[in-house]
């Protein structure tokens, strides 16, 4: 009887581990069926993806270009002064 005892204590740390091993393994199968399903559509946009990672790197730089230049005091600028008196042209007969 202390045999049989000893025996399904040993049996149930062992049933629970494989019941363990089986919830991991099933949750092992969906993860690689997700991140199968999401390699897919990544192969199949990668264009549209590439283009959006484009995009969302120039409008970074063009924000940062912005930061810097509200920063830095611009000089005043003052428009060019255009002479409108010129040479006279003579017409040679």
């Amino acid at each position: 009887m202390a045999a049989q005892r000893t025996a399904q204590r040993a049996a149930d740390p062992l049933g629970r581990l494989t019941a363990r091993l089986e919830t991991a393994q099933q949750r092992l199968d969906e993860a690689e069926r997700r991140v199968s399903t999401r390699g897919s559509w990544d192969s199949e946009h990668m264009p549209d993806l590439a283009r959006g990672v484009a995009a969302g790197d120039e409008l970074s730089w063009r924000q940062q270009a912005r930061k810097v230049a509200q920063e830095v005091e611009a000089p005043e600028v003052k428009a060019p002064v255009i002479e409108r008196t010129g040479p006279v042209l003579e017409r040679v007969s």
